[in-house]
């Protein structure tokens, strides 16, 4: 019976302190809400006043021309490349003339693109670099090659059974 009644007071107070824990965060973001929300009037006011400046200036102007809308996931989301991907695709495709994989390119545009200490390359890069590696292939300007798989690979992957350079010039 003493086990079971240790037991009971140590979970209360386990919970006691998950909910004042809980009531911390929420007061946290209560404070984030007001600060964003005072952000946000700062920045209609602005764009307000920019926009009555823009009118004093040119009377004329279409205020509707502006772009307003924007896909806010795309605005926030961390870029996988510092640098313009065609440009590194373009520079490890220079490097030589042999045929390389999509892994190897993308290796080798992660390694440009942030120095020695590169990550290992993700399926986000291995999908930039391979829809770069579609437009320049559609443009002309690389060629691909199938590569012969063992007999036990799946050959369905159009970029896992192809390799890429740049085409010579004639």
């Amino acid at each position: 019976m003493e086990i079971f009644i240790m037991a009971e007071s140590h979970l209360i107070s386990q919970l006691t302190k998950l909910i004042e824990s809980s009531y911390k965060e929420k007061a946290i973001l209560e404070h984030q809400l007001d600060q964003l929300k005072q952000q946000k009037s700062d920045l209609e006011d602005k764009i307000l006043c920019f926009e009555n400046t823009l009118i004093y200036i040119e009377p004329n102007f279409d205020l509707r021309q502006i772009k307003t809308q924007f896909n806010v996931s795309r605005l926030i989301k961390p870029r996988l490349f510092k640098q313009n991907l065609q440009l590194l695709v373009a520079r490890v495709l220079k490097q030589s003339d042999s045929w390389k994989t999509l892994y190897f390119i993308t290796e080798a545009a992660l390694e440009l693109d942030t120095g020695k200490n590169y990550p290992l390359p993700q399926i986000e890069h291995k999908l930039a670099v391979a829809r770069v590696l579609k437009e320049l292939y559609k443009k002309g300007i690389i060629e691909r090659k199938e590569v012969e798989l063992h007999k036990r690979t799946l050959k369905r992957r159009f970029f896992r059974r192809s390799e890429w350079r740049l085409k010579p010039l004639e």
